[in-house]
């Protein structure tokens, strides 16, 4: 009887110490450090929505450019070419976005992106959010 009792404390303390998922705290660093008029592109919107719900803001999905806020199942994962995420910057007319992965990108595929700031403490969904900086003045860009 004491193993089974023992088992289910451990699990109850394990699931108190250990957060659910790295999204709340991704939401929380959109809305103090991004301001409203600067685009978040998600490069994978099915594992980067739960962070787009928690900041109570769209993200752009690319090819089409178009801002989310949820997925649906089944649905085709696009990820863009650095040329796009250029080109898409130019179109919002922008100085830069911030780009949110669900892990670490190419640097040789992305060579122009900066990582920022990565939430990739373990957790229970084991959700993990990377968010790089595309600036066109470094690019030489307006």
């Amino acid at each position: 009887l004491l193993a089974p009792v023992y088992h289910n404390v451990k699990a109850m303390v394990y699931e108190y110490k250990m957060p659910f998922t790295n999204a709340k705290n991704a939401g929380q660093f959109i809305k103090d450090k991004i301001p409203e008029n600067v685009p978040i592109v998600s490069l994978n919107k099915f594992e980067t929505a739960n962070a787009a719900a928690y900041a109570k803001r769209k993200f752009y999905e690319l090819p089409g450019g178009q801002p989310f806020t949820y997925f649906k199942w089944l649905e085709k994962i696009y990820l863009p070419t650095q040329t796009e995420l250029v080109l898409f910057t130019k179109f919002k007319k922008v100085k830069g976005i911030v780009i949110i992965a669900p892990k670490p990108i190419d640097e040789k595929r992305f060579p122009f992106l900066k990582l920022w700031e990565e939430f990739n403490n373990e957790s229970i969904k084991n959700e993990n959010y990377y968010f790089y900086i595309l600036n066109m003045e470094q690019l030489g860009g307006n």
